[in-house]
């Protein structure tokens, strides 16, 4: 659910003197769309069958958006009808008669606001960003989730593994406090598996996550530690 800035494609053209063909798509491979030379995208029909629902636009944002829902046609292992992607993508027009159009891939549409638009806002305003850093080198952990739950607390959902160390949330930790501010604590929670949102997807950042889907872990850290840091 992310897409190129038209920074990386121009730097990618000159450097390797090529054409830079840009993919959207999921893990539940029900929507597909590709962009060239940061061209505007066009939705595959064959891939996926594409509704565009029109949708609020963010503050201080101009641009219309359409949020992506999308049914599998080619199901592998698991069919989604009607599937809540949790995507929105940039179009020029409201008007159905124009969404019908992009979503069988007639017309283009601008851009995605996908994981691209996720952010942490505090409550002095500043908004933190490329929270994807946050669980990079730390072994040991399946999955690590953010929610801000608080205004001066943010809960980290780690689903565990046997071998998750001191030195994993010693990691974690770094990780996050070159993102955030000492002022914002630090919750850490063990689940079993990765938390979901009530359409079914686990992503990084969650914005209201279903309590039901929260399974404490019963694999123990090796090491001794308080749940808040």
């Amino acid at each position: 659910s992310e897409m190129l800035s038209e920074k990386t494609i121009t730097r990618a053209r000159n450097c390797l003197g090529a054409n830079v063909i840009d993919f959207y798509g999921h893990a539940e491979r029900i929507a597909c769309a590709w962009s060239i030379n940061g061209g505007g995208y066009r939705f595959l029909p064959a891939y996926g069958h594409i509704e565009l629902l029109p949708a609020a636009t963010a503050p201080g944002d101009s641009a219309l958006l359409a949020r992506v829902i999308a049914t599998s046609l080619h199901p592998q292992g698991q069919i989604f009808v009607r599937y809540d992607t949790g995507d929105l993508v940039r179009v020029p027009s409201h008007d159905p008669a124009v969404l019908r159009k992009i979503a069988l891939g007639i017309l283009p549409f601008e851009a995605i606001n996908g994981r691209d638009s996720e952010f942490v806002e505090l409550v002095d305003g500043r908004r933190i960003i490329g929270l994807n850093h946050i669980p990079r080198g730390v072994t040991g952990a399946s999955s690590v989730q953010i929610y801000h739950s608080a205004p001066q607390r943010v809960d980290l959902f780690i689903a565990t593994r046997a071998e998750l160390s001191h030195g994993s949330i010693a990691q974690l930790m770094t990780n996050f406090r070159q993102k955030f501010p000492a002022s914002v604590e630090a919750r850490l929670i063990f689940v079993d598996s990765p938390v979901r949102e009530k359409n079914g997807k686990a992503p990084l950042l969650l914005r209201m996550p279903d309590p039901a889907s929260i399974c404490p872990t019963q694999i123990q850290p090796c090491f001794q530690m308080e749940n808040v840091a």
